[in-house]
């Protein structure tokens, strides 16, 4: 426990080699403790180890199958090294196991960067549906709607989305974007 609890801290405070030892030491101590594994994985990740940490939150999937955590990590890991259809599998994997708002957000964000428009647009909806005054994700799915040639849906989205934040400027540019001229006509 004062391994587990010491490198949770260390992770929360940057020092991600600190963390990697504390939490190889409680890992060693409570191999299956899917918590720990969590932790140790993303310690692996924040010392740049992506070979390990993924071996790690493979491991918490096997043997934790119904738990989210570890899909969305591997999954976000994924997207962040740009292994965007290796994240889409990872989400995909883990919505079948455990269906999880969280990995229904990763899969839109990973499908998006792949071009996958329209099942970012369903995991968009649902995320929707589970959590409607999230602006946020109005702007996700306008812009997958806006790459699909979709421009009313899309506009109606940019604007909700502003309406929801109004202060947010990346919300109101992409509003703004659909009142700029057209070019050739």
């Amino acid at each position: 426990d004062a391994f587990y609890l010491s490198g949770k801290l260390r992770l929360d405070i940057g020092d991600a080699r600190g963390a990697l030892e504390c939490l190889s030491s409680a890992h060693d101590l409570a191999p299956h403790d899917y918590d720990i594994m969590i932790e140790l994985g993303n310690a692996y990740n924040d010392n740049g180890d992506f070979k390990n940490a993924e071996s790690i939150l493979r491991n918490a999937i096997t043997m934790f199958p119904e738990r989210d955590s570890a899909y969305n990590n591997l999954g976000i890991m994924q997207y962040e090294l740009r292994k965007h259809a290796d994240a889409v599998a990872t989400f995909t994997s883990g919505i079948e196991r455990c269906s999880s708002p969280l990995l229904f957000k990763g899969r839109a964000l990973s499908c998006m960067e792949i071009g996958e428009f329209g099942q970012a647009i369903q995991d968009l909806d649902q995320l929707m549906d589970s959590m409607p005054g999230t602006a946020v994700f109005y702007w996700y799915r306008g812009r997958c709607r806006f790459a699909l040639g979709q421009r009313e849906p899309a506009f109606s989205d940019a604007k909700r989305a502003c309406e929801l934040d109004p202060d947010d400027s990346d919300f109101d540019s992409f509003l703004q974007s659909f009142s700029a001229p057209k070019h050739g006509g």
